[in-house]
């Protein structure tokens, strides 16, 4: 009888690492797609940027266009890394001594 507890003990305590593990994998494949889409939010709302500044002031409807996009842009930077800085803040911290 005892020795069948001690079985179901262990089966249970791996079962639970099982458990952690995935949800740490899970986690983490979240923060890296948080990650990669802030960078590239922040990349496209750069090159409307650039685009902004190499339009010849002249052309006045371009420019205003591109003003548009760059407000859109750095409302949807904004949520991305809101999103991102919430996903962090959830991430497991690994105390490594040094």
């Amino acid at each position: 009888m005892k020795e069948k507890l001690n079985s179901f003990k262990k089966f249970n305590s791996v079962k639970e690492k099982l458990k952690e593990e995935k949800a740490n994998v899970k986690s983490h494949k979240k923060l890296v797609s948080l990650t990669e889409d802030f960078h590239d939010a922040q990349l496209k709302l750069q090159s409307l940027q650039k685009q902004y500044i190499t339009t010849e002031k002249q052309n006045k409807s371009e420019r205003e266009r591109l003003k548009a996009e760059i407000i859109e842009q750095t409302r949807i930077v904004k949520e991305k890394g809101k999103a991102f800085n919430r996903a962090l803040g959830e991430q497991e911290i690994i105390d490594l001594e040094i």
